[in-house]
């Protein structure tokens, strides 16, 4: 079994807030997470990321983010789907 999907919007393993593209596609009636998603850090210094997407799953054209994809500061994605895996 794959890893489970990030939702978009989310919250990161420092609080802080994963928004960005939001797609056609749905995990437990929410977007999920893809590349291009922004992490807005409230960790100071931190300031707003990218994801650093590792999956090779596609939705929408873009790469989709899973459990512990990390951002630029060091978060990760947390806040995930119980259900849909990629």
């Amino acid at each position: 079994m794959g890893s489970p999907v990030g939702y978009c919007p989310a919250t990161s393993s420092h609080g802080g807030i994963i928004t960005g593209p939001i797609t056609n596609t749905f995990a437990d009636g929410r977007p999920i997470c893809v590349q291009g998603a922004i992490h807005i850090c409230p960790m100071k210094k931190h300031g707003a990321s990218q994801i650093q997407v590792t999956g090779f799953t596609m939705c929408d054209g873009k790469r989709v983010a899973v459990l512990g994809d990390r951002c630029n500061c060091g978060a990760s994605i947390i806040e995930v789907s119980g259900s849909t895996f990629s």
